[in-house]
């Protein structure tokens, strides 16, 4: 899944966590992983969402990093 450019800095020894989700409330609307429109959906409506990270030969996810000289 590509995703937009972005930057920042990490100093060095500093650790980067990666964090799979179908949601970000409160920061987006929230996805009740329905075709309800989540403005207009109910707490009842929800779904429980499952994510899969495949991590074999056949189906390798990886996370890109690049670095840039200073």
């Amino acid at each position: 899944m590509p995703l937009h450019d972005t930057a920042h800095t990490f100093r060095a020894g500093h650790r980067l966590r990666v964090q799979i989700a179908g949601a970000s409330w409160p920061r987006r609307s929230r996805n009740l992983h329905t075709t309800t429109v989540p403005e207009l959906g109910t707490l009842a409506e929800a779904v429980v969402a499952r994510h899969t990270v495949h991590h074999d030969a056949a189906r390798s996810s990886r996370l890109e990093v690049g670095a840039c000289g200073s």
